[in-house]
């Protein structure tokens, strides 16, 4: 942040303008505030007091997609499906140009799906432990 001098018409009086960062929500918040972002508030008095952005977490209800309303319509382009609809196993609905995870940046997680997938199908063969003969 830099402070500029106002050109002004007369000798007798000069401004500074500062220039203040824009927050949506700002906090003014003692030492003990650890989880929140700390920004030095440029002044042009002698104190400078630190502003406190509150960073909000995700809630569940935000972390939930969107529901898609329109079956016979792609998700991506929002082009008319005929017959050749394609569901992926994220949920959505997706036209033929659209119909591989790649081209629609699907958020299925098939990594973790094929993990899963393999762990299930095959188990853990573990011998049984035979007795010692001395």
């Amino acid at each position: 942040m830099t402070t500029a001098p106002a050109t002004s018409t007369s000798d007798s009086t000069s401004s500074r303008r500062i220039a203040v960062p824009r927050s949506q929500k700002a906090v003014h918040c003692p030492d003990e505030c650890t989880s929140a972002v700390v920004t030095p508030m440029e002044a042009a008095s002698a104190s400078i007091l630190p502003l406190v952005t509150v960073v909000e977490e995700p809630t569940k209800d935000s972390l939930t997609a969107p529901t898609q309303g329109n079956k016979r319509r792609c998700w991506t382009c929002k082009g008319k499906i005929s017959l050749s609809a394609v569901t992926c196993r994220c949920g959505y609905t997706f036209c033929n140009r659209h119909r591989y995870a790649e081209e629609h940046d699907c958020l299925f997680d098939f990594r973790q799906m094929a993990k899963r997938k393999l762990a299930e199908e095959n188990p853990r063969v573990v011998p049984l432990k035979v007795a010692r003969i001395n």
